[in-house]
C-alpha cells in the first residue's frame, strides 16, 4: 500500500513557459474541485511565469504556457495556454504582492488526482515535510523531496534532501505537504538565504482564506 506522501505524487506537474521566447520551466501543484465543479486549480509561483525572479510579471510577455503531468513513468501534456487564451478566457489568476499564480484548468475525463486540503497553521508535532517537483539534475521525472520546520512565522523550512543550490532550478512552484498527510502547507517561492545557506527555503507568503476570496 503507498504512502499517502507518494499518492501525492500524481497531485504534481511541470510547468514550462515561454517568455518573450525564451523557456522557463517549474513545478506545481493541483489542486482537485468537488464532482460539481467542471475545472480544476494548478497553484505554481508566480516568477515561473516572469523573465526571472526580480522581473516583474507582465502578461503581454508570456507567449505559452504548458503544462504536463506525470502519467506511467513520464510526462504527458495535460494542458497548454497560448497568451490569448490567458487573457480572455481569465485562465490565470496572478497575485501583484505574493510570488503565487493560479491556473485553471478544464477537468478532463478520465484523468482525477487526490484530493487535498490547505492550512496556513501546523500543530506542534507536524514538524517534517515533503513534496514532488523536478529539479535540474532530472527535469523529465519527478522527485520526492524531504523537509523539517523552521521558521513557521516566516513560512520557512529546511530542505533535508541531498540537493546542493546548482542543481535546484525547477524546484520553484512544488507544493509542500504536511509529511503523510494531503494537507498542502504552501507553495515553494525562494531561497532567500545567500549562497542557500542553512539550506532554507521560503514557501508564499499568503494565506488560502485570501486565495479563497
Amino acid at each position: 500500500m503507498s504512502l499517502t506522501s507518494e499518492k501525492l505524487k500524481k497531485c504534481s506537474v511541470k510547468l514550462t513557459a515561454f517568455i518573450a521566447g525564451v523557456p522557463s520551466y517549474g513545478s506545481g501543484v493541483i489542486y482537485q474541485t468537488p464532482n460539481m465543479c467542471n475545472y480544476n486549480y494548478i497553484l505554481t509561483a508566480k516568477h515561473i511565469l516572469s523573465e526571472d525572479s526580480n522581473t516583474e510579471f507582465e502578461i503581454s510577455k508570456l507567449d505559452l504556457l504548458n503544462v504536463e503531468w506525470y502519467s506511467e513513468d513520464k510526462f504527458v501534456k495535460l494542458v497548454s495556454f497560448k497568451n490569448k487564451e490567458l487573457i480572455i478566457d481569465e485562465n490565470l489568476l496572478i497575485f501583484e504582492f505574493e510570488d503565487l499564480a493560479i491556473i485553471k484548468i478544464i477537468k478532463e475525463e478520465g484523468i482525477s488526482f487526490p484530493s487535498i486540503f490547505v492550512t496556513d497553521e501546523l500543530e506542534n508535532d507536524e514538524v517534517r515535510f515533503s513534496s514532488w517537483s523536478i529539479f535540474k539534475a532530472n527535469e523529465d521525472s519527478l522527485h520526492p523531496f524531504k523537509f523539517e520546520r523552521s521558521d513557521p512565522y516566516e513560512r520557512r523550512i529546511e530542505l533535508k534532501s541531498n540537493v546542493s543550490k546548482k542543481f535546484l532550478d525547477g524546484f520553484s512552484g512544488s507544493g509542500v505537504f504536511i509529511n503523510d498527510k494531503n494537507i498542502l502547507y504552501g507553495i515553494i517561492s525562494k531561497y532567500p538565504n545567500e549562497d542557500f545557506s542553512n539550506s532554507t527555503i521560503e514557501c508564499s507568503r499568503i494565506t488560502f482564506e485570501k486565495i479563497n476570496l
